[in-house]
C-alpha cells in the first residue's frame, strides 16, 4: 500500500520530535486543520507547502509528488 501524503506528514513530524501545535503554528492552521491533514480528511492548500516543507525539513517537490 502506497503512504498517503497525510500519513507521510504525520511520520516525519513525529520524526522530527515535533508537536502538531508547533508545526500548525508556524504553517499558520489550527491544530485541527493540521490534524485532518495528517488524517486525509482534508487536502493540503499549496500555499501551505513553502511553510510546510521548511517546517519538516523536506524538498517541496517530495511534498508536490505526494499530492
Amino acid at each position: 500500500m502506497e503512504t498517503t501524503l497525510g500519513e507521510y506528514i504525520r511520520d516525519r513530524r513525529t520524526e522530527l520530535g515535533l508537536p502538531l501545535r508547533k508545526v500548525a503554528e508556524t504553517v499558520k492552521i489550527s491544530t485541527s486543520t493540521l490534524s485532518k491533514i495528517e488524517k486525509n480528511e482534508r487536502n493540503l492548500n499549496p500555499m501551505m507547502i513553502d511553510s510546510l516543507s521548511s517546517c519538516l525539513q523536506l524538498d517541496k517537490n517530495t511534498i508536490f509528488n505526494l499530492i
